[in-house]
């Protein structure tokens, strides 16, 4: 408690301070070097008395005549607390607003640094996947010129790039391992996310849940000896979102020219991947559905989800099966399975 009180009481001095000095800081742009560096200087030193870790960054508001304060603990998590509680204790200050850690810039810019450019657009990165933490985010970032010798430059400046892209707070949160390495000798073939698109990828696994992809193709036989193919995602298996994604959609669309097997061949083939990611995206804009795979047997394919909830979802296949312009017939249930029974048994199947 005692730290804590001597804590508030320097955070409330450097404030006293600054609500009496701001207005010096307010054109700072506008005056010569050495008085702008005299008036910083003076600034990280009063920061400074507060928590010597801690600095910051002085700018125009992007769409406002506001200035902003940005309190910034140089991405050390350690220090994210005294971050916390000085922006907390902020007066209001007229013109100024106090912004909590360096904020998200998006892509659309290209870094100098020691001599290298790197630019989000251009720079690939590897999704990693952990056996042992599945839901953790792990990137690998993969330069053409990469070499041992020169590793911390190109460590320090994709922490840099990141820290631009997506936040202070993100990169150090929401990014649980990162390594720097040569484009793999696969790249022309595979296709790999660009860094400029971190930010959807954090979205997609830490927001809307989404794991990494762990596709397999399993080949399989029924009752009957046609051959049955499970495409699916086994990072479901351990998947620990489970309990928020209780209901499952089963999709059942007809295969209409197929082989002995009962599989669609040709341009069937290709129609069905078309209609299946038009259904894919009716679906994720009514709800967050985590797709498990799909299941080609004799003449039909099922296609296997989960769902948080169900209600819009299936006013909106209703519709859709009731539209004389659709493509293809299909049909569909929807039912409770807190336990995803179905989804594992198929995964367990594979």
């Amino acid at each position: 408690m005692l730290f804590k009180k001597e804590g508030a009481s320097k955070a409330n001095a450097f404030w006293k301070w600054f609500s009496a000095n701001n207005h010096s800081y307010l054109f700072i742009s506008e005056v010569d070097e050495q008085e702008k560096e005299r008036l910083m200087d003076e600034l990280l030193g009063h920061l400074h008395d507060y928590c010597e870790h801690l600095f910051f960054e002085i700018g125009a508001h992007p769409k406002e005549d506001d200035v902003e304060l940005v309190i910034t603990a140089e991405g050390v998590r350690e220090y994210f607390e005294k971050v916390e509680e000085l922006v907390d204790a902020a007066p209001p200050l007229p013109r100024w607003r106090v912004v909590k850690y360096k904020q998200p810039n998006g892509p659309g810019f290209v870094l100098d640094y020691q001599g290298k450019k790197f630019d989000p657009e251009t720079i690939l990165f590897v999704p990693l996947h952990s056996e042992e933490h599945p839901e953790s985010i792990g990137i690998r970032v993969c330069y053409p010129d990469y070499n041992e010798e020169e590793r911390n430059i190109f460590l320090n400046g994709t922490y840099i790039v990141i820290d631009s892209l997506i936040g202070e707070q993100s990169a150090v949160l929401d990014i649980d391992y990162l390594e720097v390495d040569v484009v793999p000798e696969d790249a022309e073939e595979e296709e790999y996310p660009m860094l400029s698109s971190l930010g959807q990828l954090i979205k997609e696994r830490k927001h809307l849940k989404y794991p990494i992809e762990r596709f397999q193709v399993v080949e399989s036989t029924d009752s009957n000896g046609y051959l049955i193919f499970i495409t699916a995602n086994f990072s479901y298996l351990d998947y620990k979102y489970k309990s928020e994604f209780p209901w499952l959609l089963l999709v059942t669309l007809p295969v209409l020219q197929y082989n002995e097997n009962g599989h669609p061949i040709g341009e069937e083939a290709e129609a069905l991947n078309l209609f299946e990611s038009f259904l894919e995206q009716e679906i994720s804009a009514t709800c967050i559905a985590q797709y498990i795979g799909r299941v080609t047997l004799y003449k039909k394919r099922e296609l296997y989800y989960h769902v948080n909830t169900p209600y819009a979802l299936s006013d909106r296949l209703k519709q859709l099966l009731h539209q004389s312009d659709l493509e293809r017939d299909f049909s569909f249930k929807i039912e409770k399975d807190e336990e995803w029974k179905m989804a594992t048994s198929i995964l367990r199947e594979a």
